[in-house]
């Protein structure tokens, strides 16, 4: 067992104690804050057990590294993550073995197990500011300023690293979704030691910093139907086939089998019924079935139905997984190997660089974001069924809906000058009541 060295008090923290203070903070940082916390509670809310991906930082940590210093605590992370993927495991395992190494390695806690537990130390919120303001702040922990060479990791990764420890205290030790705080004492801390104060202003003045330095934090692009058409027109041209055949080509959708989907007709319109084996909204079950009918001819480039017939009649697929790794000449594997979201993603840019688009603002989460602001801005759907049809609560207690509407990164669909001018240019036809004018 460790002996502890030193604590938050002592002089190579001084910098840590300034940045949760936050002395210079602008004003309305405290309704940040605040909402801040309540987007942890939303995250526990929303959180499954194969939630966290896409990390772009070494996870080399060899596995013995902890072997002696938490062998109760790996037992309990063991139990808890028991029906979830091999690799979402294997990735949260990484980043709580990362930071209790951290940890251990500053002196701050003796061993693992005395961290990551039931009750975690009165300090743990300031333990995990700590580990990551070490990894992804421009200051360091003793209040120098990080050296010009060490270059910090992204707030994006910081915010991974946040919400890795949310899910750790209140998933997989039942903590839930309590804001750290004291007892009637003030001796015994309780709650999720991620979802406290002292975390979430870190984090607020954390992005202040990245912003000041140039790194704007932003969510992934919608992709959009007109982004959508293009990428069908480009595919669907034979001059742009570097095959023969049609063999070129988020998680959820990647882990689809062909056994997944059922296929039906009504009255000349054919549709597919799509069951997801899983969803981070539905940890326990009962996920309702997805309808999708065939769409309009003029809606062709995002109907689904279409894309699967002439999928499936290229790939010549008929059970396992339906999206494969690749082989050489951009052919399907023969084996029955689901295609990674990291490989789809490499894919997915090439092809927006094929028609002439930056392929660093998308990613994965594009195609919800853009999916959700095609239905409420192209079909009008209300956010009631927006929120029914993607598994959101209808109670409209915390607006997940709207990070997905709504983000300065988006492409703008109109100059805002022509929000009233009344000769603006008309919108495509729509093929049901055949308007064109801006308020159809």
């Amino acid at each position: 067992m460790a002996t502890l060295t030193t604590t938050l008090t002592s002089a190579p923290f001084k910098g840590l104690e300034k940045a949760i203070s936050f002395s210079d903070k602008p004003s309305g940082t405290d309704k940040d804050v605040h909402e801040d916390i309540e987007a942890q509670f939303l995250e526990m809310d929303a959180v499954q057990k194969h939630d966290i991906k896409e990390y772009d930082e070494d996870e080399s940590d060899s596995e013995g590294e902890l072997e002696n210093v938490a062998p109760h605590w790996k037992d309990v992370l063991s139990q808890a993550s028991r029906g979830v993927t091999d690799r979402t495991h294997q990735e949260y395992l990484n980043l709580a073995k990362q930071c209790a190494t951290f940890l251990v390695g500053k002196g701050l806690i003796a061993d693992a197990d005395k961290f990551f537990c039931t009750t975690p130390p009165k300090d743990a919120d300031k333990f995990i500011c700590a580990w990551i303001m070490n990894a992804a702040d421009y200051i360091l922990l003793d209040g120098s300023t990080r050296p010009v060479h060490s270059k910090p990791a992204s707030y994006a990764w910081a915010q991974k690293m946040r919400a890795s420890m949310t899910y750790m205290f209140g998933i997989v030790f039942e903590l839930g979704m309590t804001a750290w705080n004291a007892t009637g004492d003030g001796v015994v801390m309780r709650g999720n030691p991620s979802i406290s104060n002292n975390v979430s202003t870190y984090m607020m003045s954390l992005r202040r910093r990245k912003v000041a330095a140039g790194e704007t934090p932003q969510s992934a692009r919608a992709v959009t139907w007109e982004v959508l058409m293009d990428l069908y027109d480009y595919n669907n041209n034979p001059s742009h086939w570097a095959t023969d055949g049609k063999d070129n080509w988020g998680d959820e959708v990647l882990k689809l089998r062909f056994e997944n989907i059922t296929l039906g007709e009504e009255k000349e319109v054919s549709y597919l019924s799509l069951t997801l084996p899983f969803r981070k909204t539905h940890k326990f079950g009962d996920i309702k079935p997805f309808v999708i009918w065939e769409l309009h001819e003029s809606e062709a480039h995002i109907c689904p139905v279409r894309a699967f017939a002439a999928y499936i009649k290229a790939s010549k697929i008929t059970s396992g997984y339906l999206f494969r790794q690749t082989g050489s000449g951009d052919k399907l594997s023969a084996n029955d190997v689901a295609l990674t979201s990291e490989n789809f993603l490499e894919m997915f840019r090439n092809n927006l660089v094929d028609i002439g688009l930056d392929p660093n603002c998308y990613g994965t989460h594009s195609f919800r974001r853009g999916g959700c602001q095609y239905l409420s801005s192209h079909r009008r759907w209300s956010l009631r069924r927006l929120c029914e049809w993607g598994g959101w609560s209808v109670e409209f207690s915390n607006m997940t809906i709207v990070k997905y509407l709504i983000n300065w990164n988006d492409t703008p669909t109109e100059r805002r000058e022509d929000f009233f001018h009344p000769n603006r240019q008309v919108t495509q036809k729509c093929f049901v009541c055949g308007r064109t004018c801006n308020c159809a």
